[in-house]
């Protein structure tokens, strides 16, 4: 057997043992029944008696076999499940060795069965603090972490145990140097990460420590950088930026003396008197935190996760200003491709990622020029004279936020071994930018930056234009800029009456700042939010950028590329300023355009990363882990990605920086891509044909949208302005609901198919009012705002109405049957167009003008009537379906004499205090409220009752994360006007972090938020690998149950269920109820007979409802078979279909 395959799945890992320790183990592993099954066990070492394998127990016996083979411990010094008292509680520590002398004392206590660091190290404290022991281990089997107790409150990282003959002082003199750091570098070989480090740190000292949380850590890692490089470079014997044992007093000494040096070497960083505000055993502390953490030649995703954490806990995120994930930069850098003799800038510089990038390439291209090996990395070594100089004349970046700034500063001078050009300034208001001159501090620290700035100016003593070769930005996407002194410099200030506005977004004033800052036929690329490309309000943004430059590419980057930050999507605009030479002026030309389907992180904001065969992580050449997307290829370990794919467009359009002349056009390589991503290549006319706010997002041109219009050439096309008219609901922010006289539809009424009734209202009076927002029948409905693309039509004799703004209302059809339209617009090929027709970034939407720009196809009128008819069939169904449900609630209710029940108004209760508190912890007066007592008594009064726990089994089985995929569940999918659901496919990497859930046909599934909204849904289907939210209650009837599964459904969602769940609601925004208030529920015994009546009506009444819309997908169908093939051919589709059916 196989250990790996029994910790698949688990938070277990292997890593951290030997492959002989590992084989020795499953050697040991042996078959024996178990209550009738063959189940694995093995034997102890310590305690020498079989015990049952389990994940958690393999890592174990692991670590027994290494405690005693690679430190000598003997297993006469180990015991197991060791006894800890904590006053009358016992708990059991998993592994403890004894101390040499006082063999009945605990010496080290283990950790292996918490897979999770926190919970684990939060275990250990408790138990080296019970049991008095001052060495500490955990471990997962990926990484394992040893702590020394130094006391109660401070428990110190070190970096090894000591052999059995060994002590801790014994460890902690050994010498080490920067040859030591690489083989033990815990980056690599624990796989952790430098920010949860820094939690770690945090966790442990600095959270309370009374210091500028930022500001420490940022010197120390500062320090540890200089340490490194003074040992690679021979200047000292030893790193030093370690603890070899000395007191606390003595080792903040040492690291003091350690940052004046590196304060004199890398100047412009901190203050000449700045010093370590951290005491003395918080220092030791932190020290022995990072000692083993090697930062040189260390993937700058390392840095930057520990920074952006640090930064964001400053509020960074309310700007809107987040780091780009290298493998964002790393593209970008590669479709740009810098030149050794070219200036670059970044205006939003954050933690300077595409200067520092864009050194690593073109040190690349130094190198190979001189025919010297690569040195490309954020490296110890010295680079050469030219790489040196490139740096410090070519690379410039601004930011006005100071501790970025000083981020990306302290990395560039440590790339540039003492050279940055990072300036403090704030971009935007570059007429201030002289005014920074006036600031001696300023210029003692920017002052050489400013100076080389100054000399690309366009007009001198003028800081507007500049004559960069390339600007890679990020900038923040959030908040708006509001001082007319600025706004009054931006042709982006104004609107499009000319006159200037009131507010700006600052990412849109970032666009033409980095214009300003290119030279003509200077190129950029940089990242702006999904709505900057698509939303119909933005379009003088675009037609700016279009006038001003050629589009050369545009990249749609993954929605979760910037998670867990934000969730809105970007993408890459590539440009290229105008110039007679460089970029001549076209009327028309070719544009690229990708969009990245690879996420790269999960849902969570989690790095996804290359997997080896074996399913360990694939390491590149530097041991740094790859992240899985295609935007390029990774040093040959990946594939051919749009980086290389726009390398080649550029080869066929001949622009000025593709690089043709190092590679010619490769035809067969460039087709290739563009068949293997998803990727075109289009003709700005093609762009601007029927766009009539010119999109260009990759998006809207994804080649399922671009082939479905080749469906639809040959046919009659109509917009639907041409043949209804469209406008959208009330837009007023507050409607008159105080007279309940009129329907008041919102975008939530349109999940069903047919809308009938809903339960807001408006006066008549407000209803005259909004004429064009008039709802009648046999009018199509369509959601454009939130969840965009909902579709539902007003039958026959429907109640006119009106609606909010996040409905579109199409209406007086003429020249087409309304039912064949409404189909049309459910089939597949019409949500695509709808589903292309989406703009905005978090929040979607579709702008009205573009939705009446749609194009219907004509069919036959026979065909149409025909389609017709299957609606009208369909909706009776559904109609007769709530009928019958409505009979079987009005058996329920008038069998328990709750048909015309009502509650008192009374407000008032009086309750002793055991009567309240005392009895169930709650002191909210809205628990106390006499309803609740009248309900349960009057279903006291005419029923015998019980509980739910006592009919229902509560399922918790947690799925095991297996397989590919899972179909998936969520409140959202529960219809709540007629109680049923929706299960989707969703791949398990896909899958939310709160799907939870096995459950099985038949299983009841009930809300726990707001539940009085009557969420409540039995699972009928045949598909299988089932799992759903966890905030539902999963009820499972029990095999003795007086209680059918329907019945209980219909008893939960009538008005006073609904009612009596709302006293068990916890919370205030999303009000919730815990799983024990739903199985503590009083529910009444009812008598078989009238159970398998309303039983009986529950199951027509859903086979109705499943006819019904089985009905619409053969309409569904029939229409796209006519459109796809021929209108015979679909009517004798629906003649089969019938013939089934009878």
């Amino acid at each position: 057997m196989k250990i790996s395959e029994i910790l698949k799945d688990t938070n277990y890992k292997l890593t951290q043992f030997k492959s002989q320790h590992i084989q020795e183990i499953e050697s040991l592993i042996f078959e024996k029944e178990l209550r009738g099954k063959s189940t694995n066990f093995i034997k102890c070492l310590v305690r020498q008696k079989d015990i049952q394998v389990k994940p958690e127990e393999l890592v174990r016996q692991l670590f027994l076999l290494s405690l005693h083979k690679d430190y000598d411990y003997p297993y006469s010094r180990m015991q197991i499940e060791y006894a800890v008292h904590f006053g009358r509680e016992v708990k059991r520590a998993d592994i403890v060795i004894m101390d040499k002398v006082q063999p009945t004392v605990p010496y080290i206590v283990i950790e292996v069965k918490k897979p999770k660091l926190k919970d684990g190290k939060e275990q250990l404290k408790s138990y080296c603090n019970s049991t008095g022991a001052t060495i500490a281990i955990w471990s997962n089997g990926e990484q394992t972490l040893y702590y020394h107790r130094k006391d109660p409150n401070y428990f110190e990282p070190i970096p090894n145990i000591p052999i059995a003959s060994k002590s801790l002082k014994d460890v902690l003199k050994e010498e080490f140097n920067i040859q030591d750091l690489i083989k033990k570098d815990i980056l690599k070989t624990q796989r952790r990460s430098l920010k949860s480090i820094v939690l770690d740190m945090e966790d442990e000292v600095l959270a309370n420590a009374g210091v500028d949380v930022f500001e420490e850590v940022f010197k120390l890692i500062f320090i540890k950088l200089f340490d490194e490089l003074q040992n690679t470079r021979g200047l000292t014997k030893n790193l030093e930026f370690r603890n070899y044992g000395e007191s606390d007093g003595e080792l903040k000494e040492k690291i003091e003396d350690i940052f004046l040096q590196a304060r004199r070497y890398w100047s412009g960083i901190f203050k000449d008197d700045e010093t370590i505000e951290l005491t003395a055993s918080h220092l030791s502390v932190c020290v022995s935190s990072l000692q083993d953490v090697k930062l040189f030649n260390s993937n700058l995703d390392v840095i930057d996760d520990a920074f952006e954490y640090l930064v964001n806990k400053n509020a960074k995120g309310e700007k809107g200003q987040y780091f780009t994930p290298r493998y964002v930069i790393d593209m970008c850098v590669k479709i740009m491709n810098p030149q050794e003799d070219e200036y670059m800038m970044d205006t939003a510089s954050g933690s300077c990622g595409f200067p520092i990038h864009t050194v690593f390439e073109v040190w690349k291209k130094i190198y190979k020029r001189l025919g010297l090996p690569p040195s490309d990395l954020l490296t110890a070594e010295e680079k050469h004279p030219i790489a040196l100089a490139y740096v410090k004349e070519k690379v410039f970046g601004i930011d006005f936020d100071k501790k970025t700034v000083r981020v990306a500063r302290m990395l560039n001078i440590i790339a540039g071994d003492g050279h940055t050009n990072v300036l403090n300034m704030n971009s935007l208001d570059f007429e201030r930018w002289d005014e920074n001159t006036k600031d001696e501090d300023w210029q003692d620290t920017y002052f050489e930056g400013w100076k080389r700035l100054k000399k690309l100016r366009t007009v001198k003593n003028e800081n507007k234009e500049f004559e960069f070769d390339m600007v890679m930005a990020n900038p923040p996407f959030a908040g708006d800029i509001k001082e007319s002194r600025i706004l009054h410099r931006y042709e982006l200030g104004k609107k499009p009456n000319g006159k200037y506005q009131t507010k700006v977004g600052r990412d849109i004033l970032f666009i033409e700042r980095n214009l300003d800052m290119l030279k003509s036929g200077g190129r950029m690329a940089v990242v702006l939010p999904q709505g900057r490309f698509n939303n119909s309000s933005d379009k003088n943004i675009r037609d700016f950028i279009a006038d001003k430059c050629r589009i050369l590419a545009v990249v749609g980057l993954h929605g979760n590329v910037f998670k867990p930050h934000t969730g809105t999507k970007t993408s890459v605009l590539i440009i290229q300023k105008w110039d007679d030479e460089l970029c001549p002026k076209k009327d028309d030309y070719n544009i690229f355009f990708a969009t990245m389907e690879s996420p790269s992180k999960d849902n969570s904001g989690e790095k996804i990363y290359v997997k080896n065969e074996d399913g360990t992580n694939k390491l590149d050449e530097h041991d740094h882990l790859i992240v899985e997307h295609d935007l390029f290829n990774h040093e040959g370990l990946t594939q051919d990605g749009i980086a290389e794919a726009f390398s080649e467009f550029a080869k066929k359009e001949n622009l000025s920086f593709s690089g043709k002349s190092q590679s010619p056009f490769n035809e067969a390589k460039y087709n290739a891509l563009l068949d293997g991503l998803e990727a075109v290549e289009l003709k700005l006319s093609e762009v601007l044909e029927d766009n009539v706010t010119f999109r260009f997002d990759s998006e809207y041109f994804q080649k399922r949208y671009l082939k479905l219009f080749c469906n639809l050439i040959n046919f009659n096309l109509k917009e639907v302005q041409k043949i209804a008219q469209v406008s959208d609901g009330d837009h007023s922010r507050f409607p008159d609901r105080q007279l309940q006289e009129v329907g008041y539809l919102q975008a939530k009424d349109l999940k069903n198919d047919f809308v009938s009734s809903n339960n807001i209202y408006v006066s008549k009076e407000y209803f005259e009012k909004q004429k064009r927002s008039h709802i009648f029948e046999e009018n199509i409905l369509i959601s454009i705002m939130g969840n965009v693309g909902d579709i539902a039509i007003t039958p026959k004799g429907f109640i006119p109405c009106i609606a909010n703004r996040a409905v579109s209302i199409i209406k007086n059809i003429v020249g087409i049957n309304p039912y064949f339209m409404f189909i049309f617009l459910k089939t597949n090929l019409l949500s695509l167009q709808i589903e292309r027709l989406k703009n905005g970034g978090v929040q979607e939407r579709i702008n009205l003008e573009v939705l009446s720009k749609l194009k219907i196809p004509i069919l036959g009128l026979t065909f149409q009537i025909e389609i017709e008819n299957i609606v009208k069939l369909s909706h009776q169904k559904s109609e007769d379906s709530k009928t019958l449900y409505k009979k079987s609630e009005e058996l329920l209710l008038k069998e328990l004499d709750l048909l015309d029940f009502e509650l008192s108004k009374e407000k008032i209760a009086i309750k002793t205090f055991k009567q309240s508190f005392g009895d169930s912890g709650r002191l909210d007066s809205e628990y106390y409220q006499p309803k609740y007592d009248e309900i349960v008594q009057k279903i006291s009064d005419n029923s015998s009752v019980t509980f739910i726990k006592d009919e229902f089994i509560h399922i918790k089985t947690k799925f095991d994360k297996s397989k590919d995929g899972y179909n998936y569940t969520e409140i959202g999918n529960v219809n709540v006007s007629d109680g049923t659901n929706i299960f989707n496919y969703v791949l398990t990497e896909d899958l939310p972090a709160n799907a939870k859930i096995n459950v099985t046909d038949g299983d009841l599934l009930i809300s726990t938020v707001r539940p009085s909204r009557g969420a409540i849904t039995i699972i009928h289907t045949d598909e299988t690998d089932l799992i759903v939210s966890g905030a539902f209650t999963v009820l499972r009837k029990k095999e003795n149950s007086k209680i059918n599964t329907q019945v209980l459904q219909v008893l939960l969602r009538t008005n006073i269920y609904k009612k009596l769940l709302l006293k068990y609601n916890v919370g205030t925004q999303y009000p919730v109820i815990k799983d024990e208030d739903v199985l503590n529920l009083i529910i009444p015994i009812i008598g078989d007979t009238i159970q398998i009546q309303i039983e009986s009506k529950i199951k027509e009444s859903f086979k109705l409802k499943e006819e019904s819309k089985k009905l619409l997908e053969v309409a569904k169908k029939a229409v796209e078979i006519a459109i796809e093939e021929n209108e015979s051919i679909a009517l004798l589709y629906i003649e089969n279909i019938t013939k089934k059916e009878k």
